[in-house]
């Protein structure tokens, strides 16, 4: 039996992403796949073991850990998500095993600008590349455009971390009779709180629209507490905070918004709202065009020209039908997560 480790420092994604992959290669492949993230998540895997770092970050305890797992078990391959656990994978010894450098987006680092952050990106790409010739390494990254920055000429292109699918003929009625909108991400200034905000502001007077915003909002100043508080008061505006299940938002709503600011590899949020039918609203920040690419959605919309492109369609049923069925099409031949773990699979058991 071949077995594997994925190395993560995002438990969100070791238990919902990671996990799921390692349970598929568990009963489709025969295939033992650890992980190695870091404490404070629980969960089980039917054909492998969870091992962990104290916490999160680069550190030299966490490259010990590395050193340890990996030399306690004799893995075929090793993967190593993000740019910080490549780092310690390197610094860890780790030059004998088949290494798979997973990049799911670039995130602020590519999103700055000035001559000091160029600096950084070309850096950057420069270590990787190096790193690639040292190790036995095989690069996987999300978009096309990420490769194409960081110099990354060959790689393996992985739609997602996987989904299952939902079929459901419910996500193509229409039988709302206000225009509802979702957004659920990290509320933060990247991931477009301000943009957000401003939607709000548009929306909250107009009894046509329903907004619901997901996510967690203990963390921000109380400039932000105090506006998210205020548009609180307005029956048609919902901040929800953390939600643990998104399925009840899905299932009602027929639109979405994404403002990223964000590199992305490809948005969960996004490949989500395809599954459900749920047209989305977005930007060209890469990861993004990929998952409006078959008429089932919208880019680089203004926030009037959103709101009124929204009214057109739901006043549409046979276009909105249309544009949901094109959501559900898209997921289906490219991110239903058998597809898309079969394709991983037999790239990395070739």
């Amino acid at each position: 039996m071949k077995k594997i480790l994925i190395i993560s420092q995002d438990n969100f994604d070791a238990r919902y992403s990671r996990a799921r992959l390692s349970n598929w290669l568990y009963n489709e492949r025969n295939v033992q796949c650890d992980i190695l993230c870091p404490k404070g998540v629980s969960f089980h895997l039917e054909g492998g073991n969870v091992y962990h770092f104290e916490k999160r970050g680069i550190s030299l305890k966490n490259i010990g850990v590395i050193k340890q797992v990996t030399n306690e078990n004799n893995y075929d391959t090793v993967f190593f998500r993000a740019v910080e656990n490549i780092f310690m994978g390197f610094l860890s010894g780790n030059n004998n095993t088949n290494s798979i450098y997973l990049i799911t987006g670039l995130g602020r680092m590519f999103t700055g600008t000035g001559h000091f952050m160029n600096f950084i990106r070309k850096f950057y790409g420069f270590v990787l590349r190096m790193f690639s010739r040292i190790q036995k390494t095989s690069f996987i990254f999300q978009n096309h455009e990420d490769p194409a920055d960081l110099g990354i000429k060959n790689y393996f292109l992985m739609n997602g971390s996987g989904f299952p699918l939902i079929k459901d003929a419910s996500a193509y009625q229409n039988n709302k009779t206000k225009i509802t909108f979702l957004t659920a991400t990290r509320l933060t200034k990247k991931k477009g709180l301000d943009d957000i905000i401003q939607l709000c502001d548009l929306v909250k007077n107009n009894s046509k629209f329903h907004y619901y915003i997901c996510g967690d909002m203990t963390h921000l100043d109380t400039y932000y507490q105090n506006r998210i508080q205020d548009l609180n008061q307005f029956e048609n505006i919902e901040f929800t905070g953390f939600v643990e299940n998104l399925e009840p938002y899905f299932t009602t709503t027929d639109f979405s918004y994404y403002p990223t600011k964000y590199r992305e590899g490809a948005p969960r949020f996004l490949i989500d709202c395809l599954r459900y039918g749920v047209i989305p609203f977005t930007n060209s920040m890469p990861g993004c065009p990929d998952l409006v690419s078959l008429n089932n959605g919208f880019l680089d919309l203004n926030h009037h020209e959103i709101l009124d492109k929204a009214f057109e369609i739901h006043s549409k049923p046979e276009t909105l039908i249309s544009m949901k069925k094109n959501c559900l099409k898209l997921f289906e031949d490219n991110y239903e997560e058998n597809k898309v773990y079969n394709t991983l699979a037999n790239f990395i058991l070739k």
